[in-house]
């Protein structure tokens, strides 16, 4: 065994040596591997590599956004300039601007503007692009106005014409009114249309006495036409308001109209024989719009003047309508009574006024009453009509 260990074993000269030779290759191969003059020149290179890629990539970035030759975005040039000056090329990147180009740029419709862009689009010609200083400053010559409306003047026609109640008054109906009726009837019913000059302050007319181009500047105030009564004025305790409106009936000519008789009959049915020519009832109407429904109403009477001696003037009733029309009324269109009989006449002598209380007939906040005179038996009576200067009346006395 200690043969064989010392022939396998080298000796300690035999190691060294090996050890040496060991080292030296080791070395060699390190020094081959790591040679500090070639890595700093590989480090180099790629560094100057990698710079001229930068600068490159910088330089065509720049070129891109910044280029001269490019126009801005939205700009209403670009036709122009994109058609009038070549685009850079990212091979060759100018160090600076062409001689050739100008200072500023074309404007539209010069003559560098290409004929088109694309040859699938059509291209707009130089008349058809207006300049940014056209379209700033451009104005229409001429505004276009309406025709003036015709003049219209303020005349009050003559005639009579329907109110909002459905009588036939004429224009100066407004005077005993108030305004409640002037709201009613301007430009709203044929009489308010007919008259102009009553109704000047709720329509556009121009006065007479105006230029004829002259429009009115204002529309007067309500109570310039119709003063208030002021403070220190005290209302009338009685008002006198004459019929509207009054006819005679006639039971035996159902549709004959009488309304325009100087006189009112009142009879009562024929006998079994045939003498009596029928039955006469009266019809009347009053306008009530100079009446105060606010005030408390002591008494309200319907005064009649007499033609001729009767033993009873009739029993009244308030009509259950108040429109009617003294020139079209007759026996059957009249308007029934209430069936209610609210006051009447005893016996009449010929010349004298008569008096009934109709207070009950009056209602709060109605423009109008209406009145129908029953006979209260065969024998004739006979009133003047308001075509007469003494016809019908109806008096309000107040508290």
């Amino acid at each position: 065994f200690e043969d064989f260990r010392r022939a396998e074993l080298p000796s300690a000269d035999s190691q060294s040596q090996l050890e040496l030779e060991w080292g030296e290759s080791l070395a060699r191969r390190r020094r081959k591997r790591y040679n500090p003059s070639s890595s700093c020149w590989a480090t180099t290179v790629v560094a100057v590599s990698t710079l001229a890629t930068l600068a490159i990539a910088s330089l065509v970035g720049l070129t891109l956004t910044k280029s001269p030759w490019l126009p801005v975005r939205g700009d209403p040039t670009e036709a122009n300039e994109m058609g009038s000056l070549p685009l850079p090329t990212t091979t060759q990147v100018p160090s600076h601007l062409p001689s050739s180009r100008p200072s500023t740029p074309p404007t539209p419709g010069g003559s560098q503007a290409p004929s088109n862009m694309n040859s699938g689009v059509p291209s707009l010609t130089s008349s058809q692009l207006p300049s940014s200083a056209t379209l700033a400053t451009s104005k229409p010559t001429e505004v276009l106005k309406a025709p003036p409306a015709p003049i219209v003047f303020c005349i009050d026609e003559p005639g009579f014409f329907h109110n909002h109640a459905g009588d036939k008054v004429s224009c100066d109906w407004f005077q005993t009114v108030g305004t409640y009726n002037y709201e009613k009837n301007c430009k709203h019913t044929s009489l308010g249309n007919a008259c102009l000059e009553s109704c000047r302050d709720y329509n556009d007319c121009t006065p007479i006495s105006a230029a004829p181009s002259e429009a009115p500047s204002s529309i007067p105030s309500v109570n310039s036409e119709v003063p208030s009564p002021s403070p220190s004025e005290t209302p009338p305790s009685t008002i006198t308001i004459g019929a509207t409106a009054d006819a005679t009936i006639k039971e035996s000519s159902p549709e004959a109209n009488l309304g325009t008789a100087s006189m009112l009959k009142l009879a009562g049915s024929p006998d079994s024989d045939g003498a009596s020519e029928g039955a006469f009832h009266i019809l009347l109407r009053f306008d009530l719009t100079k009446h105060d429904s606010l005030r408390t109403v002591k008494s309200a009477v319907l005064r009649l003047n007499s033609l001729k001696d009767c033993i009873s003037g009739g029993s009244i009733q308030r009509t259950v309508s108040p429109h009617w029309h003294e020139d079209e009324i007759s026996w059957m269109s009249a308007p029934e009574g209430s069936g209610e009989e609210i006051s009447g006449f005893g016996q009449i002598k010929r010349g004298f006024w008569y008096e009934a209380d109709v207070s009950e007939a009056l209602r709060h906040g109605h423009q109008g009453l209406s009145l129908r005179i029953y006979p209260s038996g065969k024998e004739e009576c006979f009133y003047r009509s308001k075509e007469d200067e003494d016809g019908p009346e109806l008096r309000i006395v107040y508290e």
